[in-house]
Order: C-alpha cells, then structure tokens, then sequence
C-alpha cells in the first residue's frame, strides 16, 4: 500500500522550507558584503585623495609657510614673555 499524500509532501514542504532559509540568509550575508565593499571603496578612494594631494604639494611654498608659523610663533613668544614680566 502507498503511503497518504500527506506523508510525501511532508519532507517536500521541510526541504522548501529549509530552502527558503538557506536562500534568505543569503540574500542577508549577501547585502552585507556589498555594503562593506562600497564602504571600502569609499575609504580607498579618499586615501588616494589624500596622497594625490600630499604628492602634488609644493614643496617650497610648504617650506615657506612653516618658515612664516614658525617666525610668528617665535614673536608671540617673545611679545607673551616681555608682557608676563611686567
């Protein structure tokens, strides 16, 4: 005798089931890694943004400005020292 209907769609009905798991944790595992890839993605190209602009500074005029901080620097200092010793 054969077994009811039932009984075979069962194990068809547990094995959909599990597949629609299997394919949801998926699609989750799957949306993850595009968001961490477009997030590293972003982070590489502003790194290269950076570098790009440390690369195409000019030199001398860096120079020159921390020549220019530095001589400011040292006034304040000396103007901030006759002024406490007043």
């Amino acid at each position: 005798m054969l077994p009811p209907m039932e009984e075979l769609a069962n194990p068809i009905d547990k094995a959909e089931a599990q597949l629609t798991n299997v394919q949801s944790d998926g699609g989750v595992r799957m949306s993850r890694l595009e968001d961490q890839t477009g997030r590293l993605t972003l982070m590489t190209n502003t790194r290269k943004n950076v570098l790009s602009a440390t690369a195409e500074a000019d030199m001398n005029k860096t120079i020159m400005q921390l020549q220019k901080t530095d001589v400011t620097h040292l006034a304040l200092r000396e103007a901030s020292t006759r002024v406490i010793s007043q």
